[in-house]
């Protein structure tokens, strides 16, 4: 069971941030695996995702685990991405809109 109660491991969020989303080690740096099939995201690598974020917030994280946890990243907002992408196009024509009507952008 998460922090939430919720039954689903894909659903728990890192026990040390209930807003935990993406770690200071994948931060730093986000590579693009260019031409590779996103990998298959499964409960278990978000469970091994969260225990190293745990480990990276207690200051407990080596130098593979962080390796291992800034690929993890990637591969989770991959399939964040693929399966529910942020709907960006919609806040631009908001944006858009009201920098309109503020005076901001002709009409």
């Amino acid at each position: 069971i998460s922090n939430f109660g919720e039954a689903n491991p894909m659903s728990r969020i890192s026990s040390k941030s209930a807003f935990a989303t993406k770690s200071p080690a994948a931060k730093k740096k986000s590579s693009k695996s260019k031409g590779k099939k996103p990998a298959n995201w499964t409960m278990k690598k978000n469970i091994r995702r969260c225990e190293l974020i745990d480990r990276e917030i207690d200051g407990t994280l080596n130098s593979t685990e962080r390796k291992e946890l800034e690929v993890l990243q990637e591969e989770m907002l991959a399939f964040r991405r693929r399966v529910a992408p942020l709907p960006i196009e919609e806040a631009r024509k908001l944006h858009a809109e009201l920098m309109r009507k503020a005076g901001m952008l002709p009409e």
